[in-house]
């Protein structure tokens, strides 16, 4: 048993689906910083109230006790260490800075603080400890921080589909079903609630998928996942063109390309070609990528 448990957790992988991971997250993150500034709702979320904010929990920095500084230092270094996540020389010292200033912000304004920060905080720890965070990464490495990235997803769908059950009781209600009620809703949903309130047999049957793909997320860890992923990514893309719910989808959807390898290596393969020769060293087969000596 502990012969096989060592094979298993020594075994090795292509790099690039975790390589695209930590792009794609870096991405996602700066995307939302940006969301900010566009939205002009920098004081609001970076200053307390008694400053001209609207938080009323925000709390003090560690390293910026009661300053008006902190929240837009912390915001600035967040948006910065992704910047260099994707075209800096030390991508792991950036994964770092980002999560100490990412969760610096969490703490300062702990309403802002969601679900799928806290997820790419995670992220962002187990990419630090894979060497696909290196500044010249292998062109395999070890598949522990991929099986524990769909670990973690299982957690979060699993108790996603759990919360449903439990504190929804009328998510499946004919009269009124608690996916038209959240999709319909003015703060985050977009679709028309007089159009759609005379069909709710088709939020039933929506609520009913959901559930299923959340309560049957144990098939990440199975040769299912990608035939699972695909259903996943339908459900975001649908929550993308249905609700604003800011960096949730995208955030999520950043993950997908470990729980749809092997098709990620062989979009890739198929794209190399096309890309140019930095690019394609980069994120071409292994074979025409440069590979380091383990030794």
């Amino acid at each position: 048993m502990i012969a096989r448990w060592v094979a298993f957790t020594s075994r090795e992988i292509d790099a690039r689906p975790l390589r695209l991971v930590q792009v794609l997250v870096a991405v996602a993150i700066l995307g939302d910083l940006l969301a900010v500034v566009r939205r002009g709702a920098l004081e609001a979320v970076l200053l307390p109230a008694s400053l001209g904010g609207m938080s009323e929990t925000f709390s003090p920095s560690a390293w910026f006790p009661e300053s008006a500084w902190a929240g837009p230092t912390w915001f600035g270094v967040l948006g910065l260490s992704m910047v260099f996540v994707l075209v800096g020389p030390w991508p792991r010292a950036a994964l770092l800075v980002g999560v100490v200033s990412s969760a610096q912000l969490g703490h300062m304004y702990m309403p802002g603080d969601r679900a799928i920060d806290r997820i790419l905080r995670t992220v962002m720890l187990l990419l630090l400890f894979s060497r696909a965070s290196d500044a010249r990464p292998p062109a395999r490495i070890a598949a522990w921080p991929a099986d524990l990235l769909r670990w973690l997803l299982v957690l979060v769908y699993l108790q996603a589909g759990i919360a449903k059950l439990d504190a929804r009781p009328g998510f499946l209600d004919p009269e009124l079903p608690e996916l038209y009620a959240i999709m319909a809703e003015p703060l985050v949903g977009r679709l028309d609630p007089l159009f759609w309130r005379p069909y709710p047999l088709l939020f039933v049957a929506g609520g009913a998928a959901t559930l299923a793909l959340e309560l049957s997320a144990p098939l990440l860890l199975t040769r299912w996942c990608r035939w699972w992923a695909v259903a996943g990514a339908a459900l975001h893309l649908g929550l993308v063109a249905t609700m604003e719910l800011g960096m949730f989808p995208f955030g999520m959807l950043a993950l997908y390309p470990v729980l749809l390898s092997p098709w990620t290596e062989q979009l890739l393969d198929r794209a190399a070609p096309y890309l140019p020769a930095g690019l394609r060293a980069r994120w071409g087969p292994p074979e025409a990528a440069p590979v380091r000596d383990s030794a």
